[in-house]
């Protein structure tokens, strides 16, 4: 006879549907400089989730420019019957003396995604440092949600 401490087997409904699901994030950072050229940053982010009906994810995304920017992407991920939603969604500008900075100069939010199973969705955010006007400090992100 065989036994586990601490672990607990689950099996998902016979009906339960999973979808592979790629998130996409493409930013187009500046970073104002007073003498010289400004920096501008293209990163790219990619993350592949599985969803199931029983689970939901959080997650954050960051991308750096400059020394002095960063940007996070925080958004939540959702799947019912197939369909994958992003119900909650925001765009995050630091920027300071170091990247690593908790200054927050700016924010905005996703708008909420409705993603059928086969297709891929887009969503386009734009954000700069308000907090010192300086909207010459700024990124413009890109979001694709593939529901694969």
């Amino acid at each position: 006879m065989a036994s586990a401490v601490g672990l607990v087997a689950t099996t998902a409904p016979a009906d339960a549907v999973t979808r592979t699901v790629q998130v996409r994030i493409s930013y187009q950072i500046n970073d104002y400089e007073t003498i010289g050229s400004d920096e501008i940053c293209t990163p790219t982010t990619r993350r592949v989730e599985n969803l199931d009906d029983e689970h939901y994810f959080h997650r954050t995304s960051r991308a750096r420019c400059g020394g002095e920017i960063r940007v996070e992407v925080k958004y939540t991920l959702d799947q019912e019957n197939g369909t994958v939603f992003l119900t909650a969604g925001r765009v995050n500008f630091y920027e300071g003396d170091t990247d690593s900075t908790n200054d927050l100069d700016g924010t905005a939010r996703i708008r909420k995604l409705t993603i059928p199973a086969g297709r891929a969705v887009d969503t386009t955010v734009n954000v700069s440092n308000t907090a010192e006007n300086e909207p010459r400090d700024r990124a413009r992100v890109s979001i694709t949600v593939d529901n694969r």
